[in-house]
């Protein structure tokens, strides 16, 4: 068991001592997770620097790691220091970590450096693709002149690895979404696309987190730049679409409502966008499933019909969201009631992320409503007025299953669609 000074510079005294590589490295893991108490990463390194014939690559990797995660600054330069003064002989975990280090220590300039030497051959560069970008991340986040930061990027993009062997990166690709992300936001959107199908070439495994994140950079790279709606014609976007979902087949990469949305923002500025994406969202349907659909994809169809001045497409938009909202209401009824902890039964729970279960409805539904209101001022401007508006159909439906929970023994009220758009006196008039 070791003993603790109370200075927190002073290494662990190990009883027994450590004797060989290995009963070090196993010293550390065990120091590293211990919690009662928790030992200070100066205390670490000193206890490590207690044993210099017993330092390997593995253990300097141990700190290298634990340091990256608790307190980069100052101590991962420290141990590179130690690191390099002792001799130990690297290995490609090593170099990435010390990489890193120099990347969280804001060293933004030794660390191109130090992986222009390791993993750059002429043209063939070997770069892991997790240390690109979070080099690539730290050069666009950077407070610097727009100058400096294009010609670090510049720099940066040297690095991009085009070697034969495929790195898999074995953490999230959440950075990867924020460095595409910021492509597209200032215009390399080339850039941003290679990056996008190397981070597909990388992942082998579909978890629910990749395939999340996946879809979130798709979007980026399908959805037309800022302020310019029309840069890319729509076949052009529907061929890259379906191209990058197909480009890794083992993730078994499938489009979601958001990437819908983004592919069909493309048809902003074209004639008969309406038709043109319904019949988009009808393919999809049935290649993909139900799953490419939801209230955000039908209120874009339906803002395009009205543009369009296609009242019956809008129209037909309008009834679908009603037949899904009623579809939802009947699975929801149709869930038996669960025990009071949800954890009691055998049957297990699904893991869902917080964007799902803090995902607010109330935007979409206000969103919605503005399309309504846009299609009743389309059709008073047509004449239009003999229809029944969506909202004064949709507060019926909630009037009506409002009267059969006070009342279940009376007979059901039935909504009637021949009501018309009235105005002054008539507005008393009933649409149920």
């Amino acid at each position: 068991m070791p003993e603790i000074s109370s200075d927190i510079d002073a290494p662990c005294i190990l009883v027994p001592s450590p004797t060989t590589q290995t009963e070090l490295c196993n010293a550390l893991r065990y120091l590293i997770q211990s919690t009662q108490p928790s030992i200070p990463l100066p205390r670490l390194i000193a206890t490590h620097t207690r044993y210099p014939t017993l330092q390997t690559s593995e253990s300097y990797n141990l700190l290298l790691a634990h340091a990256s995660r608790v307190a980069p600054v100052p101590y991962s330069t420290q141990i590179v220091s130690q690191l390099r003064a002792s001799g130990v002989l690297w290995t490609k975990r090593t170099e990435q970590l010390v990489v890193r280090a120099h990347i969280q220590s804001g060293q933004w300039e030794e660390a191109v450096q130090l992986a222009e030497k390791l993993w750059v051959d002429g043209a063939t560069s070997r770069t892991p693709l997790d240390i690109f970008a979070e080099l690539l991340h730290f050069v666009l986040t950077k407070r610097a002149t727009v100058e400096d930061i294009a010609s670090m990027a510049d720099r940066c993009w040297k690095l991009f690895p085009t070697g034969t062997s495929v790195d898999v990166m074995s953490r999230s690709p959440r950075i990867a979404y924020n460095i595409v992300r910021l492509l597209s936001n200032t215009g390399r959107h080339e850039h941003a696309l290679q990056l996008t199908m190397k981070l597909l070439e990388s992942l082998c495994s579909p978890t629910p987190s990749n395939l999340r994140y996946c879809r979130a950079i798709l979007c980026h790279v399908i959805r037309p730049p800022r302020g310019r709606p029309s840069a890319y014609r729509f076949e052009e976007r529907r061929r890259l679409f379906e191209s990058l979902l197909q480009h890794n087949p083992s993730l078994g990469l499938t489009p979601d409502p958001g990437l819908t949305c983004a592919l069909l923002q493309n048809l902003r500025k074209r004639r008969k966008r309406g038709s043109v994406a319904f019949h988009t969202l009808l393919e999809l349907r049935a290649k993909y499933g139900p799953q490419v659909e939801d209230i955000a994809v039908r209120r874009t169809i339906a803002r395009y019909a009205i543009d369009d001045e296609n009242v019956v497409l809008a129209r037909s938009m309008f009834e679908r969201e009603r037949l899904a909202r009623l579809e939802n209401s009947k699975e929801l009824q149709s869930i038996p009631s669960e025990p009071e902890a949800p954890w009691v039964g055998q049957k297990a729970l699904s893991t869902r992320s917080h964007l799902e279960y803090l995902h607010n409805k109330g935007p979409e539904n206000r969103k919605f409503t503005e399309a309504a209101r846009s299609l009743r001022r389309k059709e008073f401007k047509l004449g239009r007025r003999e229809r029944v508006h969506p909202k004064n159909l949709l507060a019926a439906e909630k009037r009506e299953k409002q009267w059969k929970s006070m009342h279940p023994g009376r007979k059901q009220r039935v909504i009637r669609r021949g009501v018309l758009f009235t105005n002054g006196t008539d507005n008393n008039k009933k649409d149920t």
